[in-house]
C-alpha cells in the first residue's frame, strides 16, 4: 500500500482515539467541572450539555477527517472519472493523433527555418569573402614593398582559414539540419497516417473520407471518368453489441473493414463512416463494376462473416445491406454521399441483406 497513505490512517487513527478519549474523559470526570468552576451547580450544568459538546465536536472530527481523506484519495488514485480512467476513447485518440500531426509540422516549419538561416549565412560568408579577395588583390596592385606584399598575402592565407572553418562549420550543422529534416519528414508521414485512420478498424476515417471523395469527385469530373460510391451497414448490428458484448461488436466490425479492404483495389478507399456503417470510394468503376463488388461482398460476408472465422463459428450468420451510385454530371461529393446513403435506407427497408443501386438519374433499383 502507498506510504502516505499508511501514514495518513495511523495519523487518522492516533488523532481520533485521542480526541474522543480525552472528550469522554472530560465528560465522566464530575471532579473537573467542579475544579474548573468552583460550584456544584455550575458543574452539574457542565455535566448536563457536556454530551452535547461530545456530539458536536465528533461531528466536526469526522468532518474533517472526511473531507481530508476524500482530497488525499483524489490526489493518491486521480480525479478522472471511471470511464476516463479505464482507457482513452477512439475520440481521444484522433484527437491526440491530430495534436501530433501539428506539433510535427510545426517542429518540421522550424527546422526548415533553420535551414534558411543557415543557407543565408553561408551566402553571406562566400560574398564577404569574395569581397575581401577583391579588396586583396586591389592591394596588391599598388604594394611594392617586399614586406607588405609578405604581410597581404600572409592576411589572405588567415581570412582563407577562417573562411574555410567557417564553411566546414555551417556544411555540419547544414547536414545536421537536413537529417533532422528528414526524421521530422517521417515522423509526419506517420502522424498524418495514424490521424486518417479509424483507431478500431484501421481503414480510413471520416475525416479522410471526405478529404478523399472531394478529391476523387473534382478528378472525375475534370477527366470524364467513372466514380461510385457504396455505402454498406451490418444488419442488426445492435443485437450484437446488446446479446454478446460490445467486444464481440468490435470483432464484427474489425472482420467486415479487412473484408472490404481486400475486397477492393489499391486506389479504392475503405472508410468507416460512424457506428457500423462504412463507405467505399471506386474511382474510375462504373455502376456495373461497383455493383459486382458490392454484392461479392455481401455473399461473401453472408456465408463466413468476412475473413475472421470465429465471428460467424461464436455469432452466427450475419448479414450487411449496400447502397451504391455513381457520380453525376457536375454533382458535389455530398449530393453524391446522399444518394448512395438513400440506397442504403431503401435496402434495410427491403428486407436487409440487399444491394441497391441508383440505376437511372431518376429512380433506384433494386438487386438481391
Amino acid at each position: 500500500m502507498n506510504r502516505v497513505v499508511v501514514n495518513y490512517l495511523l495519523c487518522f487513527c492516533a488523532g481520533s482515539i485521542f480526541s474522543l478519549g480525552a472528550i469522554a474523559a472530560i465528560n465522566q470526570a464530575s471532579w473537573l467541572p467542579v475544579t474548573l468552576f468552583g460550584n456544584r451547580e455550575l458543574a452539574a450544568v457542565f455535566r448536563v450539555v457536556s454530551p452535547a459538546i461530545v456530539a458536536f465536536t465528533a461531528l466536526v472530527l469526522l468532518a474533517f477527517y472526511w473531507d481530508s481523506a476524500a482530497r488525499l484519495a483524489s490526489r493518491v488514485l486521480g480525479t478522472g472519472t471511471p470511464t476516463q480512467r479505464s482507457g482513452p476513447n477512439a475520440a481521444d485518440r484522433g484527437l491526440r493523433s491530430q495534436r501530433e500531426v501539428t506539433a510535427v509540422r510545426d517542429e518540421l516549419e522550424r527546422q526548415l527555418g533553420r535551414l534558411i538561416v543557415l543557407i543565408a549565412s553561408q551566402l553571406k560568408n562566400s560574398t564577404d569573402h569574395v569581397a575581401s579577395l577583391k579588396d586583396t588583390n586591389a592591394h596588391l596592385a599598388t604594394v611594392t614593398d617586399v614586406t607588405e606584399i609578405r604581410d597581404v598575402v600572409q592576411s589572405l592565407i588567415e581570412k582563407n582559414e577562417t573562411n574555410e572553418r567557417q564553411t566546414r562549420d555551417l556544411e555540419q550543422r547544414l547536414k545536421e539540419a537536413q537529417d533532422q529534416a528528414s526524421v521530422l519528414k517521417q515522423r509526419l508521414s506517420q502522424a498524418e497516417k495514424l490521424a486518417s485512420l479509424d483507431p478500431l478498424t484501421s481503414v480510413a476515417n471520416r475525416r479522410r473520407f471526405e478529404q478523399f471523395i472531394a478529391d476523387e469527385v473534382q478528378r472525375s469530373h475534370q477527366l470524364g471518368t467513372p466514380l461510385c460510391l457504396i455505402m454498406t451497414d451490418i444488419d442488426h448490428f445492435k443485437k450484437v453489441n446488446d446479446r454478446y458484448g460490445h467486444s464481440a461488436g468490435d470483432s464484427v466490425l474489425k472482420a467486415f473493414a479487412e473484408l472490404l479492404s481486400r475486397s477492393v483495389r489499391g486506389g479504392d478507399l475503405v472508410a468507416r463512416y460512424g457506428g457500423e456503417e462504412f463507405a467505399v470510394v471506386l474511382p474510375q468503376t462504373p455502376m456495373g463494376d461497383a455493383f459486382g463488388i458490392a454484392e461479392r461482398i455481401r455473399c461473401t460476408f453472408e456465408r463466413n462473416g468476412g475473413v475472421d472465422e470465429a465471428v460467424v463459428n461464436d455469432l452466427g450468420r450475419m448479414t450487411a445491406s449496400f447502397g451504391v451510385a455513381e457520380i453525376r454530371e457536375g454533382e458535389p461529393p455530398s449530393e453524391l454521399v446522399r444518394r448512395a446513403d438513400q440506397m442504403l435506407y431503401e435496402a434495410k427497408h427491403s428486407g436487409r441483406n440487399t444491394t441497391m443501386i441508383w440505376s437511372s438519374a431518376t429512380s433506384p433499383s433494386e438487386h438481391v
